[in-house]
Order: structure tokens, then sequence, then C-alpha cells
């Protein structure tokens, strides 16, 4: 147990990686469940937009998880380097924390105008 620790407190960021390459699969599987089922029906024009509706949303969680997972490791690494920990570009971390804030942003403006009668109600 005393190895263990000590090379957490050594290395955390390779442990730290380890978690975050876990849920990154898991994104990558919800996208991917998403994808197969949806592409054989583009493919063929013989699937119900019910089925693909459902194909879509989970391709569209798929890549936001993925983006958010990156973003959230990004921060991690700036904030590690703060400590001596690895090393990292903040106009890197900054640059891709505001294109996907602004992403996300986008996102949710043009869901909410496509709802209503333009007034996102």
């Amino acid at each position: 147990m005393e190895l263990y620790l000590a090379n957490f407190f050594a290395d955390p960021m390779y442990y730290i990686g380890a978690v975050f390459v876990a849920a990154a699969v898991f994104a990558f599987l919800i996208f991917f469940r998403g994808f197969l089922p949806g592409v054989t029906q583009l493919v063929t024009f013989s699937g119900n937009d019910e089925h693909l509706r459902l194909a879509y949303t989970r391709v569209i969680w798929g890549t936001y998880l993925l983006v958010i997972i990156f973003c959230i490791w990004e921060v991690v690494r700036l904030v590690a380097s703060w400590f001596g920990y690895g090393t990292s570009s903040p106009g890197l971390a900054w640059a891709v924390i505001g294109i996907a804030t602004i992403a996300f942003v986008w996102s949710a403006a043009r869901a909410s105008l496509k709802r209503g009668n333009g007034n996102g109600k």
C-alpha cells in the first residue's frame, strides 16, 4: 500500500489521467452507440424518424461528454502545472475553455430558438 501511495504522490497525473481515460471511453461508447445504428439508416434510407432522433441524441451527448472531459483535463493539467506536476500551456487551456464555452452557449441558444416562436419560450 505504501508503494501505491508513494507512486501516486510522485506522479499523480498518471492516475488522474487514467480516470479521465475511463470517462472518455464511456463517452466514446455513447457516441458510438448512436453513430453505428444511425449511419446504416442513412445509407439505406429505410429508417424511421424516431430511431434516427435517438441515434442523433446519443451522438450529440457522446460528443458533448468528450468535449467536457477534454476541457476538464486541460484545466486539471493547468492547475497541476502551477504546483510543479507536468507542464501545460496556459494559452492552450484558456483557448480550449473559451471555444468550448462559446460552442455550448451557441448550441443552447440555437436549441432555445428552435423550440418556440423565436423568443426562446
